[in-house]
């Protein structure tokens, strides 16, 4: 039974509002099990992700995934045969020529959306209640900008069709401003993804839902309980930024102002230009980083160990409470990742602690918050492949009780979890697989939290 409806906002359009009430965070509000109007793989995830399910879980856990190529076009690829007959039927069978001819050329992920549905309208594989839907959508991007006309004229010769280049450079608009991130079950994001159901939900940096994906079906979460009658809102952007570069984005992007109730708030801050300052700050570091590629792993560790420490100096007030915001939280995933390349995991596995009990929790209240269990998941894992021994004689704790922690802490959070289905099967199987160790080491848990909090000050004084 449907959950939401369209009506009508004044000075927003229209907006997706419950029909009944919602008590339970992690209720799913929006289901799409047909196929979208359009979605591709980003470039970067063809040669890694199966175009048909977009499953890349097989790459993210280390192990390569066998994916066999399109042998025309040797563009897409499949984990097996039906999930290329699906996307055969859906639309490759129209675009794979094209992709044949101008390989090893890969068209931008824009173009490639757009020209699927070009084709999908031309061949009689688009609906007229589906462009409509689409056409209603708002944009406020220019379609005479210099980019969209070329993009245009490209998809217009590609195709073959006589659609007028206007209205096709409507469609980049339209795209510009409705997709949403197509993301794994690790919110890695992978592609783009268009329903024009769901494309009519507002943004709120107060927002009270979440998207996710399972495999190609979209579904939207709520985070929190909503009224009925109420507005169902998604954030487009990263609420953890300060409020100037939430709307210095929303502006660039989206074209609009919020003007929600934690917008409104933040404004009041007073150490406001500080963080602005600091954001630049970690944005610049991490482009510098990543701009680099010479760099080697101890010198990049390294680069954020002091990027983090000088950032915080210049902090106005208490550093510790800085710890949530950003570019700390920025620059703190950076630092980890750096870390587990280096191979580095007990460095690594204390600052996946300091993540998963001194920050997530206050930055994301609700317990089933997709990054907030993806961080847990990631603690889990690495306490599971870090040497024991390792972690007891330099943090003073036992792992296998945090592990079990974790685990447990994921699991008893099930209900409310707005994470994709495929993450909550990896960590049913991982506790069902200490199912022993669990019932012998369930009281240890108090001993092991106390010296846990000292190891996580002691890492957090150094790195400050």
């Amino acid at each position: 039974m449907a959950k939401t409806t369209p009506r009508a906002i004044p000075s927003m359009g229209t907006g997706l509002f419950t029909l009944s009430p919602i008590t339970t965070p992690g209720t799913e509000l929006v289901r799409i099990d047909t196929p979208p109007l359009t979605a591709v793989l980003n470039s970067s995830r063809l040669a890694d992700t199966c175009a048909g399910c977009y499953d890349s879980s097989a790459t993210v856990e280390g192990n390569p995934q066998e994916l066999k190529e399109c042998t025309r076009c040797r563009v897409v690829r499949y984990c097996g045969k039906n999930c290329q007959l699906k996307d055969w039927r859906f639309a490759h069978s129209l675009e794979c020529p094209i992709f044949a001819k101008l390989h090893p050329r890969i068209l931008p992920n824009n173009v490639r959306a757009v020209l699927r549905i070009v084709l999908r309208l031309k061949n009689g594989k688009c609906k007229q209640d589906e462009l409509d839907a689409f056409l209603k959508l708002n944009t406020h991007a220019r379609a005479d900008r210099n980019d969209i006309v070329l993009a245009a004229k490209a998809v217009k010769e590609y195709s073959g069709t006589d659609m007028d280049e206007d209205l096709i450079a409507s469609f980049f608009t339209r795209l510009e401003v409705n997709t949403f991130n197509l993301v794994a079950y690790d919110c890695t994001p992978i592609g783009l993804y268009l329903d024009s159901y769901s494309s009519l939900m507002n943004h709120s940096c107060d927002y009270n839902a979440i998207v996710v994906f399972d495999g190609d079906r979209m579904v939207v979460k709520a985070t929190r309980p909503i009224g009925k009658d109420e507005q169902v809102f998604i954030s487009y952007i990263d609420t953890t930024y300060c409020v100037t570069t939430r709307r210095r984005q929303l502006k660039e992007r989206y074209f609009f102002d919020c003007d929600c109730l934690k917008c409104t708030r933040e404004l009041e801050n007073p150490d406001l230009a500080a963080a602005e300052a600091a954001e630049a700050a970690g944005e610049a570091l991490i482009n510098s980083v990543s701009s680099s590629p010479q760099l080697q792993d101890a010198d990049i560790i390294q680069k954020y160990k002091t990027g983090i420490n000088t950032i915080l100096k210049n902090m106005p007030s208490n550093q510790n409470s800085y710890i949530t915001k950003q570019p700390f939280m920025a620059l703190r995933n950076e630092l980890i990742v750096a870390l587990i390349n280096a191979g580095r995991y007990d460095d690594a596995w204390i600052q996946c602690a300091i993540e998963y009990f001194k920050i997530d929790p206050l930055l994301y209240p609700n317990r089933g918050h997709p990054l907030r269990r993806m961080h847990a998941w990631r603690l889990a894992k690495i306490t599971a492949s870090t040497g024991q021994n390792q972690l007891a004689q330099r943090f003073n704790v036992d792992p296998v009780v945090v592990l079990l922690h974790v685990l447990q802490w994921l699991v008893d959070g099930e209900s409310e979890a707005c994470s994709a289905p495929l993450l909550q099967a990896q960590i049913r199987s991982a506790y069902q697989g200490v199912s022993q160790v669990r019932r012998d080491t369930r009281m240890g848990w108090p001993a092991v939290e106390e010296r846990l909090e000292h190891a996580l000050q002691r890492e957090l004084e150094e790195l400050s």
